[in-house]
């Protein structure tokens, strides 16, 4: 096997100023979708998932069988033709390539010494076509170099195999033209994982192909381009577990998965994957990611009867510390529902020994009621309340409860919370997924009512408890930074967090046999919205419920450092920025952009008043007053007399000098009203009659000297004939020049007709 030294990287790149188009989506497009992946997979069932409109495109042989990456073939990763050939010639591949015109996007050697070969294809028309796309087997590593260079191709897969004559190279390529366009591409081969990651970041690129090198020591040949959107991640070495993690902790898709042994026997898969989130699952990861350096952690966050709106690592099992309270309340309180328990009644509840772990021996017992059991359990997340509340029960009736009714999977106590690692090596199980459920149970009614929902947080830590604002602090920074975002005033803002409702359980612990911490948190909450109701109801305000669990584990720190305790609520912001930008279009208070204009008139003619408005959007109403005496007088729609009284635009109808008043217009809206400026029309009285047709004094008319006279006056210029010597320019004596009547006029009486 030939093995480069850093020194002798072949590294080939090709840059063009053209655009880059997605070429290859199903290895850098970070579009998420239905993706599947597969070990040990056979012909027979990857040709079903084909069938099933899942596509193929990496593909590692396996004692027979396949593991295999698949992507749900629509949309951004639609390719027609997807097909698959397994182990036949290469003679026989080209055959079906020419009758078929597919072309190769993973071509695997089955058996070299064989001859036999298995490849992914799909069409090579359409938008999938590669026009000159070429392929090769059998080739030298210098063979190789020197045929992508004769060709000019891009290589898109290579593979590295043993033959009777030593070490040999298959490669496929396409043009680097078109949808296939990349500006940058490299590949390197015998490069160790160090080189590689260094090569990705400097490059700024994505992996598109893994092909193992050697396991003694474990290198690898590799190729990658320049296109890297969102997240791209890879790892030189898992086990099967591991690349479940891998998934699941980075929120991606696999896009190569090269199966291989390493130098101790064991099976590892050298992996790479491309973000598969959506944008606030990313916001909050990296949210995460800034701010830990170990352990594991996750996150979900669900509409309330809805969608999941983010998650990551939903289904990690965790250890819940005292988070998994919320099992013990939920039960406590649809027994009191269902009038199997009082809330009322006497609590039992072990005193005097160690709080930390009620098992330790030595407790007393004192009696409380069971609420105030529940409230110190919640609240305080005292252990001898809980362990009141898990003696009144019993832990197999919990378990029960949570596997039975709530439907859980991955919700189990199995040891005294307080005790883990204590006196157990058995930590109780949580995931997001079903922390999410238990509060999506309570808030849909599923469990018990309203009422009891609301007694439920009114005894946990909740937003309209004493503390108030000062148990979500960070919250309430979202609303302020949101906010000024918005048009909303100080006061509509104010309204807007008198209605937000928020309630959670969380928990915290550190293992004295480990050292290791575990922060988690569970909750609900409500934020307002204004949503149209139509014309007769306006904009109504609609509560939006949701729920939400995180957790951090396996990290060297204090609880009260943990992530999760500002992640809670810091996960809600995009759901917050919606809010407000509801009520900003509905309740924003609107302003005049627009002050109507004084108006003079002659009397007879109409008067028309305009106003415009600014900020806001969503139903408006108007309405035009005037001033009569010392009482505005609202302004309605009158033949002959008013129209447009309940728009923006009035127009005062054949005005007299009784409408002769101040005029103003008010916007309303559902959260704020504004009003116009006052204006003032003027009517004058109609024209007495039309001056002398003999506009320049000359003694001779009607000549056209006088319409040139006029025409000069009306423009501003000075008597032609002489100062003094010409006329006024209000020809109709209407007090109102200079005007086109008056022109109108002089027109008409120079024909010899009427004034007016």
């Amino acid at each position: 096997m030939q093995s480069l030294s850093p020194a002798r990287l072949f590294t080939f790149a090709v840059m063009f100023l053209v655009g880059a188009s997605h070429a290859q989506t199903d290895r850098i497009n970070d579009t998420p979708t239905a993706w599947t992946y597969n070990y040990g997979a056979t012909t027979a069932s990857i040709d079903a998932m084909i069938a099933s409109g899942f596509r193929p495109f990496n593909i590692t042989p396996s004692a027979g069988n396949y593991d295999v990456i698949t992507v749900h073939n629509t949309g951004e990763y639609a390719a027609s033709g997807a097909d698959a050939y397994w182990a036949t010639s290469t003679t026989s591949i080209a055959t079906s390539l020419g009758l078929s015109n597919k072309r190769i996007l993973d071509l695997e050697p089955v058996s070299p010494t064989g001859g036999t070969w298995s490849a992914l294809v799909v069409n090579n028309s359409g938008t999938t076509a590669a026009p000159g796309w070429d392929w090769a087997t059998g080739l030298t590593l210098q063979g190789m170099i020197n045929w992508q260079a004769a060709n000019g191709l891009r290589p898109i897969d290579i593979d590295q195999y043993t033959t009777l004559s030593g070490t040999r190279y298959s490669i496929v390529a396409v043009p680097n033209t078109g949808a296939n366009h990349q500006s940058g591409w490299w590949w390197y081969f015998g490069v160790g994982e160090a080189q590689v990651t260094t090569a990705l970041t400097t490059n700024g690129a994505r992996l598109i192909d893994i092909d193992v090198a050697s396991t003694s020591p474990l290198t690898f040949n590799v190729v990658m381009v320049s296109e890297n959107p969102g997240l791209g991640v890879w790892h030189p070495g898992l086990t099967s577990a591991e690349v479940s993690n891998f998934v699941n902790q980075n929120g991606v898709r696999l896009t190569c998965l090269q199966r291989y042994v390493d130098s101790g026997g064991a099976t590892r898969f050298a992996v790479a994957g491309v973000d598969n989130a959506n944008a606030q699952t990313r916001r909050m990861r990296a949210y995460f990611d800034s701010r830990v350096n170990e352990g594991n952690y996750g996150f979900m966050l669900k509409e309330v009867g809805g969608s999941t709106l983010c998650s990551l690592n939903e289904d990690f099992e965790f250890h819940p510390a005292s988070m998994i309270k919320i099992l013990y309340g939920t039960y406590a309180i649809d027994r009191c529902a269902a009038n199997l328990d009082s809330l009322g009644s006497d609590c039992l509840t072990p005193v005097g020994c160690l709080n930390d772990c009620p098992d330790s021996g030595g407790c007393a017992q004192a009696t409380q009621t069971l609420e105030s059991a529940l409230r110190g359990m919640l609240v305080n997340s005292d252990n001898f309340d809980t362990k009141a509340v898990e003696n009144r029960y019993g832990r197999a009736t919990l378990n029960a409860y949570a596997d039975n009714t709530l439907n859980l999977n991955h919700v189990q106590v199995n040891t005294t919370i307080g005790c883990f690692c204590v006196t157990s090596a058995t930590a109780n199980d949580m995931t997001c997924r079903d922390g999410v459920s238990i509060y999506e149970q309570i808030a849909d009614g599923s469990l018990f009512n309203q009422p009891w929902q609301d007694t439920l947080y009114d005894i946990m830590i909740n937003l309209d408890d004493n503390a108030g604002w000062d148990n979500y602090p960070t919250l309430s920074t979202i609303i302020s930074q949101e906010a000024s975002a918005t048009n909303l005033t100080q006061s509509e803002v104010a309204d807007f967090r008198s209605l937000v409702k928020f309630a959670h359980k969380a928990g915290g612990s550190t293992c004295d046999d480990t050292g290791l911490s575990y922060s988690t948190v569970g909750g609900w909450a409500s934020i307002p919205f204004k949503e149209y109701a139509g014309p007769v109801f306006g904009y109504m305000t609609v509560p939006h419920e949701y729920a939400l669990a995180l957790f951090h584990t396996d990290y060297v720190d204090t609880p009260a450092d943990s992530v999760p305790s500002t992640a809670r609520e810091e996960i809600l912001r995009e759901q917050v920025r919606q809010a407000l930008q509801s009520w900003d279009a509905a309740c924003s208070t609107p302003t005049i952009s627009n002050q109507p204009d004084p108006t003079t008139v002659t009397e007879g003619q109409n008067a028309t008043f305009s106003t415009s408005i600014g900020i806001g959007t969503g139903p408006r109403s108007f309405r035009w007053w005037r001033l009569i005496g010392s009482t505005w007088n609202a302004i309605f729609d009158a033949p002959g007399q008013f129209s447009g009284g309940d728009t923006l635009t009035l127009t005062v109808l054949n005005a007299t000098e009784a409408d002769e008043h101040l005029y103003r217009c008010t916007v309303f809206s559902d959260c704020g009203n504004v009003t116009s400026n006052s204006v003032l029309l003027t009517v004058n009285p109609p024209p007495t009659g039309c001056d002398s047709i003999d506009f320049n004094g000359d003694s001779l008319f009607p000549d056209t000297q006088d319409i040139a006279d006029f025409l000069a006056v009306f423009g501003g210029g000075a008597c032609p004939t002489g100062p003094g010597q010409c006329n006024d320019i209000d020809f109709n004596n209407d007090s109102l020049f200079p005007d086109t009547d008056d022109i109108t006029a002089f027109i008409r009486v120079f024909g010899g007709g009427p004034c007016i």
